[in-house]
């Protein structure tokens, strides 16, 4: 599977557990989507403010309880180390053209 059908997988499953509507996060779904967010800002440096901020907007409202909890977990810590590793085996022009997919049209 390419790496933009499996970032936008991914997206598709994660980003409706961390919805506003929800008052928790889980710990796996918030390390798969801190790990996507913290590879795309060492790919793409030029546009690390922008993956930053998009990783903001997706924990906006979880409260900072909740992270720092879900940070400390184990699925929190297994979640990340396993999107990382996977992350590494993904070429640097297709990882590029996919972190940059992600980025709202304007900021782009």
């Amino acid at each position: 599977m390419s790496f933009y059908r499996t970032l936008c997988l991914a997206a598709a499953l994660v980003l409706p557990q961390l919805a506003p509507a929800a008052s928790s996060v889980s710990p796996s779904a918030l390390g798969h989507i801190e790990a996507l967010v913290n590879y795309c800002i060492r790919v793409d440096a030029k546009g690390a403010e922008q993956y930053k901020q998009l990783g903001k907007v997706l924990v906006q409202d979880v409260s900072a309880k909740e992270l720092a909890d879900a940070r400390r977990s184990k699925e929190y810590k297994a979640s990340h180390e396993t999107t990382t590793s996977q992350l590494k085996q993904v070429s640097a022009d297709k990882a590029l053209e996919s972190c940059r997919a992600a980025l709202p049209q304007a900021e782009k």
